[in-house]
């Protein structure tokens, strides 16, 4: 199978495509490096966004606000393929295979307004 992965050459984050397969009884291993990484998040809100992936918890990345990021995981091997957005103390796990409109995201600020995330997966 195929696998993209972050690694730091000399201070530059880069990304690497790994592809396994077998062939009779021999495993094959190729490892190059890649410009398309599989996933892109964008936040189109005015609240900046901290993510990490699911089962992941030491590596927390941040997403201000009316921004993007190009994203690859960060633990490409973890059994979860999903990441969970923290806003304001509120969490929401969100499973990036799953194309299409997901339920708003709600949370409250300091001021204890009310406000919603419109989150929609879009495959390109």
């Amino acid at each position: 199978g195929k696998v993209h992965c972050r690694a730091v050459k000399k201070g530059v984050e880069m990304l690497l495509r790994i592809e396994l397969f077998l062939e009779g009884g021999t495993c094959f291993v190729f490892i190059e490096e890649s410009r398309y990484w599989p996933f892109v998040l964008e936040n189109q809100s005015d609240y900046p966004l901290n993510f990490n992936q699911l089962g992941c918890d030491t590596i927390t990345r941040k997403l201000e606000p009316k921004s993007v990021m190009q994203y690859a995981w960060d633990a490409p091997s973890e059994k979860s393929k999903s990441i969970e957005i923290h806003v304001y103390g509120r969490k929401k796990e969100i499973n990036l295979n799953e194309i299409g409109l997901r339920a708003p995201f709600s949370f409250r600020l300091p001021d204890n307004t009310k406000h919603f995330i419109s989150i929609d997966i879009v495959a390109s």
